[in-house]
């Protein structure tokens, strides 16, 4: 669990709404954010724009990854593949389990903030529904 004393990121959406979220747990995911903080992205009030990641789907991205990144300290292993009893697959199910809309915008935000699991996870579900 998080500390009071952890570096946190904050980071600004498409129609501005700024969330925070643990260094460590942003980092361990997405490529892209650690980039953008590595290069010194950071506005004046060190917050990080996301341009293409409404609040909605970035809420539900941090979600994701503070749950994983709580949930499985291995992380990025390419072992991990939680089963159907395991409460972090019935959390991705569920994460998931949206409109067509919903979906795809988390697909979006997943590909771009190059969260790879995440992205995985989005691409099936998308495989799934197109199945029937």
């Amino acid at each position: 669990m998080a500390s009071d004393d952890e570096k946190k990121v904050r980071l600004r959406s498409k129609d501005g709404q700024v969330f925070e979220v643990r260094e460590k747990a942003i980092g361990a995911f997405s490529v892209t954010i650690t980039g953008m903080i590595g290069a010194g992205c950071a506005d004046d009030d060190g917050v990080v724009e996301l341009p293409n990641v409404s609040a909605a789907t970035l809420s539900r991205v941090l979600e994701y990854v503070e749950r994983h990144f709580d949930f499985d300290d291995s992380y990025p292993s390419s072992s991990f593949n939680p089963s159907d009893d395991d409460p972090l697959a019935r959390f991705d199910e569920e994460l998931v389990s949206v409109d067509n809309d919903t979906l795809f915008d988390l697909l979006e935000a997943a590909n771009f903030l190059n969260i790879v699991k995440l992205l995985d996870l989005t691409c099936k579900a998308v495989a799934e529904q197109m199945r029937g």
